[in-house]
């Protein structure tokens, strides 16, 4: 389990974080969701030791993360955004990396899973064909996909997804999400994403604002609050989120 413990966060006395606490439990979808400059990128990088917290701190099963040897924690968490890296190299190197371990059946299992394998198989190089660099011969949701397979091939007891399914259709995402929760079993997995059929999924939702945890719940439970979640429901903002 991963604490979030009374964290604060200032940029130049901008407030980013504001005494936050919230927990984040293993084998569970945790979501965190707000409009931009809530403070949901300073919180991913607190968890990732990215950022030291001005206050509070991040515990991992109690202990501090300030005990950890930061490059080997960071080995256990994998972090999935729209700013992709991906290297000028053949589909199979871009998911392994270099992991000599991973089987081609398990490559292909968990690229059938998130809807790559069809695709895959159609190219005259099948795995062995080179994206070119930053994946340019890639559309934007085969990018991800690819993202999201390595990550869980990477089998890190963290797994964040940042925005990490924007390039993907409801439908593809939802998919993919639910086609990949096998994998997901016994991890910590956090979501930060703006589309409902991502969020009402998730077993906790906290909602930020202003740097803080202004509620909490699932989707069913924030939505009988009839809160600031149940409002956002509401407005143009998560028309954008529901489409």
């Amino acid at each position: 389990m991963i604490e979030v413990k009374n964290v604060s966060k200032k940029y130049r006395k901008v407030k980013a974080l504001d005494d936050i606490s919230f927990n984040i439990e293993e084998g569970k979808i945790t979501c965190i969701l707000g409009i931009n400059g809530v403070g949901k990128s300073t919180i991913l990088k607190s968890i990732a030791g990215l950022i030291k917290p001005d206050k509070g701190e991040i515990l991992i099963d109690g202990e501090s993360i300030k005990k950890y040897n930061l490059k080997s924690f960071r080995k256990n968490i994998s972090i999935i955004s729209q700013d992709l890296l991906l290297l000028d190299d053949s589909i199979f190197n871009n998911l392994t990396l270099g992991r000599n371990k991973i089987s081609l059946q398990k490559v292909e299992d968990v690229c059938n899973n998130v809807g790559l394998l069809e695709y895959i198989n159609g190219l005259e190089d099948g795995f062995n064909t080179n994206i070119g660099e930053n994946g340019t011969k890639l559309s934007g949701g085969q990018k991800q996909r690819i993202a999201i397979a390595r990550a869980i091939l990477n089998d890190t007891k963290v797994i964040i997804f940042d925005e990490a399914t924007s390039s993907l259709d409801n439908i593809s995402q939802k998919v993919i999400l639910q086609n990949i929760k096998p994998f997901l079993k016994n991890k910590v997995v956090i979501i930060v994403a703006h589309r409902l059929s991502t969020i009402k999924d998730a077993d906790n939702i906290y909602i930020m604002n202003n740097g803080e945890v202004i509620e909490e719940g699932s989707h069913d439970e924030l939505l009988l609050n009839k809160g600031a979640y149940f409002s956002m429901l509401n407005t143009k903002y998560i028309e954008e989120i529901a489409n």
